[in-house]
This record gives C-alpha cells, structure tokens and sequence, in this order.
C-alpha cells in the first residue's frame, strides 16, 4: 500500500514538472520579441493603408466640393482622382475657359500637392 502511494505521488510530481514546463514554453514564446511583432506589423500596414485611402477620398471630396460651389463651372462631367496629394481632374467641361478655371480652383484646395488636368471640351451634341 506504501509502494503505491509513493508511485502516485511520483507520478503526480512528474505531471506538475511536465506541465509547468510546458506552460513556461507557451508563455515565453508570447513574450519573445520576434513572434510577438510579427503579427502586430501586418495591422499596422493595413491600418496605414487605410488611413491613406481615407486621406485621398477626403481630399476628392474637398475638391470636388470646392469645384460644385464655384459659380460658372458646370462639373457634371467631371472625376476628380486624389492619391498622396496628387489630384487628377478627368472629363469635359463646355469651354476653355472652365478647364483653366477648374483646375486654378483645384490647385487651391488645401492638401493638393500637385494637378493633373485632363479636362476636355465637351463636343456639340454630347
């Protein structure tokens, strides 16, 4: 009766040391540097990527607000495309003179770093 209370106790210690020494393997490979920014540097990529792609539609929205109040510009025709301060103005207007005037209102919106202006007159009949 003795023997088998010693062996369950043995074995009972063994199982203590097994786990415990697995728990330390777990929780040391939580808080080893390498594996632990692993994951976190992908969120940050991605949570970039979309602070930039709200960035650039808020930009769009800027200008393409700034080009609608002007009076005298018929916008109705017209895409305005931002990316990192870069903003292409595309389509037709009626005359010249809008295309010139668009873009020096476009130019001006706060956060445009540079304009492309690839406004065309609209034909007859279009």
């Amino acid at each position: 009766m003795r023997s088998n209370s010693l062996l369950g106790t043995v074995a009972i210690a063994v199982l203590l040391v097994s786990g415990s020494h697995a728990y330390a393997q777990e929780s040391g490979e939580a808080t080893n540097p390498a594996v632990a920014s692993a994951p976190q540097a992908a969120p940050s990529a991605k949570a970039q990527r979309k602070a930039q792609h709200q960035a650039n539609r808020k930009l769009e929205k800027a200008v393409r607000n700034a080009l609608v109040h002007t009076k005298g510009l018929q916008m109705s025709n017209v895409n305005v495309l931002a990316r990192n301060g870069k903003v292409d103005l595309v389509g037709s207007v009626p005359d010249e003179s809008q295309i010139q005037r668009a873009g020096d209102v476009a130019s001006a919106v706060a956060g445009v770093v540079s304009l492309n202006n690839a406004l065309h007159i609209r034909e007859a009949g279009h």
